[in-house]
């Protein structure tokens, strides 16, 4: 099978980047929300390690939702800030302490992640609170399709994401210090996570319609529907879940531009963006990352793979990417109402969220 094939076997290809996969370096360009760089220079200096020399930023294109900014310290070393934005926000939302948390708890695991350096709570350093991390020197691709790259090393990063996708929830969560804290009431123990999304991101719904109506934007009538069709069949998908994958952590937004790869192989060096990480069911994470399936290859959006060669271009269909990760967590094949459901939902939530 796809998963058990040419294991072992990609060599360092010394690609060259373009628009649709940039380095990390290239992907940080000017400051668009600004930083009060004295008052952070002084926090730095005592908090993480002294450097002679001004402290410079440039601010990523990745990472919109919670800034995120490289920064080098004089001539010494660089590392990445992540930050709240400024203004009112949701109890639940631009959650930099939950992405601290997990990210230093999943170190010493399989799963890469960047080393955390320093987390700090008090707003009166830069405005908001912040972390400062690692900064990982690699790709990031942007193009489903990787046009860029020879089939053999698009075969080998879509074979390096199902890998880390898998490792992930293998991770024993519960050994984890202070991982606890992020699952919700009954999670730990496999209850109600479809459940609860579905609830939750109705609500998201219903509470944009006054916006929308404002807006003079109609919304439509196939929404209503999917979520009802969702509420009727969650029993159903949620008792298979629940008797054959343990609740384990789940990234929220796993998905190929939130991998950085390392500068010449496919293999991957840091899975960033964990604000939405939870505990949960880890059908969730897969059905999210195989939406690029679904996305037509020119939407404004997200541009996806339906419409491209998968075989011209060395990228496993859909279900040879799901029979890997399947493989990987020792699950048999999934009943096709199970994982209709689980993209049903993916594509409720991103419905909800635009």
């Amino acid at each position: 099978s796809w998963a058990r094939t040419r294991r072992g076997s990609h060599k360092p290809l010394g690609f060259l980047s373009d628009n649709l996969s940039m380095t990390t370096l290239d992907e940080a360009g000017p400051v668009r929300h600004q930083l009060d760089l004295q008052s952070l220079s002084s926090y730095l200096r005592s908090h993480l390690k002294p450097f002679e020399g001004a402290l410079t930023a440039r601010q990523f294109s990745h990472g919109q939702s919670n800034p995120t900014y490289l920064l080098d310290c004089g001539a010494a070393f660089q590392c990445v800030l992540r930050k709240q934005p400024h203004g009112k926000l949701l109890s639940t939302a631009h959650a930099v302490d939950r992405e601290h948390c997990i990210m230093r708890a999943l170190k010493p695991t399989a799963v890469p992640v960047p080393e955390m350096l320093c987390y700090c709570a008090d707003a009166g350093v830069i405005g908001t609170p912040f972390f400062v991390m690692e900064f990982i020197h690699g790709r990031v691709f942007k193009d489903a399709t990787l046009e860029q790259l020879p089939p053999i090393e698009r075969f080998g990063v879509y074979h390096a994401m199902c890998d880390v996708l898998a490792r992930l929830h293998r991770v024993d969560w519960r050994s984890l210090a202070g991982l606890e804290q992020f699952a919700p009431d009954g999670a730990a123990e496999g209850g109600a996570y479809a459940a609860r999304q579905v609830r939750r991101w109705k609500r998201q719904v219903e509470g944009g319609r006054a916006v929308l109506a404002e807006a003079g934007v109609a919304e439509s009538g196939d929404l209503a529907a999917l979520a009802g069709w969702l509420e009727e069949h969650t029993a159903e998908a949620e008792a298979y879940a629940a008797a054959h994958f343990s609740p384990t952590i789940v990234h929220g937004d796993f998905k190929l531009d939130n991998l950085i790869f390392h500068p010449t192989e496919p293999r991957v060096l840091a899975l960033i963006d964990w604000e939405l990480a939870t505990i949960g069911c880890p059908l969730a994470d897969l059905a999210h990352c195989c939406q690029a399936y679904r996305w037509p290859r020119e939407h404004w959006f997200v541009p996806g793979l339906r419409g491209a060669s998968l075989l011209r271009l060395g990228i496993p269909h859909e279900s040879q990417f799901v029979r890997g990760y399947l493989e990987r967590v020792a699950q048999p094949p999934l009943p096709e109402l199970v994982w209709t459901f689980y993209c049903a939902l993916a594509y409720f939530r991103m419905a909800a969220i635009v």
